[in-house]
C-alpha cells in the first residue's frame, strides 16, 4: 500500500489527520486508481520474472523436441547427421512404393538364411542412401548453412531477408542438388563420369524449379512465424518431404539412363569374351597341329 501523509498535531490529543496529496504529485500519481494496479502487476513480475516462464515453456514444449534441441545445441554435426541418414533410409523407401518400383526380392541364389543381412540386401538402395546423407549430404548442408548465417547474422531488415533467400535458393540450392543427384546416380549403378554428369544434365533444372516452388515459401513461414531454434527440425521435415519428391522424379530417368550404359557395357564385354574364346582356340588348334606334326 502507499504511504499515506500524516500532519499530527504536538498540542491537542486527537486522532491523526490524514492530509490528502497534492494534486499532480508524485504521491497522487501513484495512487490514482488506474496506475496504482500496474503498479502492483508490474512489481510482481520483476519479483519472480523468470521462474513462471521458464514454467511455462517447460510445460508447452515437448519432451522429444526438447532433448533434439538439446542435442542440436550440445552436437549439431553429429545430431543433423543421424538425422538426415535416417530421414534419407525411409525417404528412399517411401519414394519406392509411391513411384511403383519398390525393392525386389531376393533369388534363392543371393538368400543367406539370416534375415536382417537379407533385408539389408533387399533394401540396400536405402541403406546406401543413408550413407550418403550420414557422410555427404549433412556435413555438406551444416557448411553451406553456417557460411550464410555467419554471412548474414544480426542483419534483420527486410531486404537482408531477401539478399538471404536469394543466396540460399540461387547459389546454395543448386550446389545441394548437384551432389543429391549425383548420389542417386552412383547409388542405381552408375560407374562412370560421363553417366553421372548424363544424370544432372538430366534432371537438374526439374529439381531447381522444385526446390524454387518450395524452398522460398518455406523460408517466409520460418522468418514470420518460427523461433530460430525450430529452424533446423522444420527444414529438416521441409527438405525430407522435398526429398521423396525429387527422388520419385530422378528414379526413372536415372535408371533408365544407366541401363542402356550398362547395357551397352555388357555388349562390349561380350564381345570382348568372344574375341578371346576365338584367339585362344586357333591357339590350341595350332599346338594341336604342332603337336601332331612333331613325331613324324
Amino acid at each position: 500500500m502507499p504511504k499515506k501523509l500524516f500532519a499530527v498535531s504536538l498540542f491537542r490529543k486527537r486522532r491523526p489527520r490524514i492530509v490528502e496529496p497534492r494534486p499532480g504529485s508524485r504521491v497522487a500519481f501513484r495512487r490514482h486508481p488506474r496506475v496504482w494496479p500496474l503498479l502492483l502487476t508490474l512489481r510482481a513480475h520483476h519479483q519472480q520474472p523468470n521462474t513462471t516462464m521458464s514454467v511455462v515453456s517447460a510445460k508447452r514444449v515437448n519432451p522429444i523436441l526438447a532433448a533434439y534441441l538439446r542435442s542440436l545445441a550440445e552436437n549439431p554435426l553429429a545430431t543433423k547427421a543421424v538425422t538426415t541418414g535416417v530421414l534419407s533410409f525411409f525417404q528412399e523407401l517411401l519414394a519406392g512404393k509411391l513411384a511403383g518400383s519398390p525393392p525386389e526380392e531376393l533369388s534363392k541364389a543371393q538368400r543367406t538364411g539370416l534375415p536382417p543381412v537379407d533385408w539389408i540386401k533387399k533394401n540396400h538402395r536405402a541403406v546406401k542412401l543413408a550413407i550418403y546423407g550420414f557422410f555427404v549430404a549433412a556435413p555438406l548442408a551444416h557448411t553451406l548453412t553456417g557460411r550464410l548465417q555467419k554471412a548474414f547474422a544480426g542483419k534483420t531488415a527486410p531486404k537482408d531477408r531477401i539478399m538471404m533467400i536469394v543466396v540460399q535458393y540461387l547459389l546454395l540450392s543448386p550446389i545441394q542438388n548437384t551432389a543429391y543427384i549425383a548420389g542417386l546416380a552412383v547409388i542405381a549403378g552408375a560407374t562412370s563420369l560421363a553417366q553421372i554428369r548424363g544424370a544432372i544434365r538430366e534432371n537438374f533444372l526439374r529439381i531447381m524449379k522444385i526446390s524454387w516452388a518450395i524452398g522460398p515459401l518455406s523460408m517466409v513461414i520460418a522468418q514470420k512465424f518460427l523461433p530460430t531454434e525450430l529452424w533446423v527440425p522444420f527444414f529438416t521435415t521441409i527438405g525430407a518431404a522435398a526429398g521423396t519428391v525429387v527422388n520419385m522424379q530422378v528414379r526413372n530417368p536415372v535408371g533408365k539412363l544407366i541401363r542402356i550404359d550398362s547395357s551397352d557395357l555388357k555388349l562390349e564385354v561380350l564381345q570382348v569374351k568372344k574375341k578371346a574364346l576365338i584367339s585362344k582356340a586357333q591357339a590350341q588348334a595350332k599346338r594341336d597341329a604342332e603337336a601332331s606334326a612333331g613325331p613324324k
